[in-house]
């Protein structure tokens, strides 16, 4: 069975894919509503995506997901794909205006691979979310595909 790495700051656990013990259960939700970046790895989209919809849906306290991926298909209810909007700014300072201005969600996730680290705007919309201590104030979820990190 595929295992699902989970890294909270210092702490690490690994847990199967969706069949989880009571503990497994703690430690996702922990990171779930904790303010802050976390690190989970999975097996591939399909994988992260059940995992992410699962725990929130379990969890049923976000009112505006955010969410930043190359795909739209399959996104938790409600959830948002800010990743056009980022895409398409182009102008100097856009990405801090828009997390200023346009950037209300309660929860974010982030799908990381090589597509979205090789943007220019990806490492200032990274920096505006510690500048603007959104790390501070939601949980944000950074999503690694084993699948697709074996092609990097």
């Amino acid at each position: 069975m595929k295992k699902i790495s989970i890294e909270m700051q210092r702490k690490k656990a690994q847990v199967e894919s969706l069949k989880f013990s009571e503990r497994d259960i703690i430690d996702l939700q922990n990171a779930f509503l904790t303010p802050g970046f976390h690190t989970i790895k999975t097996y591939n989209r399909t994988t992260g995506r059940l995992l992410i919809n699962a725990i929130l849906k379990s969890l049923n306290c976000y009112h505006d997901i955010a969410c930043l991926s190359t795909q739209s298909k399959n996104l938790p209810k409600g959830a948002h794909n800010v990743y056009k909007k980022l895409s398409n700014g182009g102008e100097q300072g856009y990405v801090q205006e828009f997390v200023l201005e346009e950037m209300f969600c309660d929860f974010l996730f982030i799908e990381k691979n090589q597509e979205i680290t090789r943007k220019e705007w990806y490492k200032e919309f990274e920096a505006s979310l510690v500048d603007f201590n959104f790390n501070k104030n939601i949980p944000i979820i950074i999503v690694l595909y084993k699948k697709q990190m074996q092609h990097s």
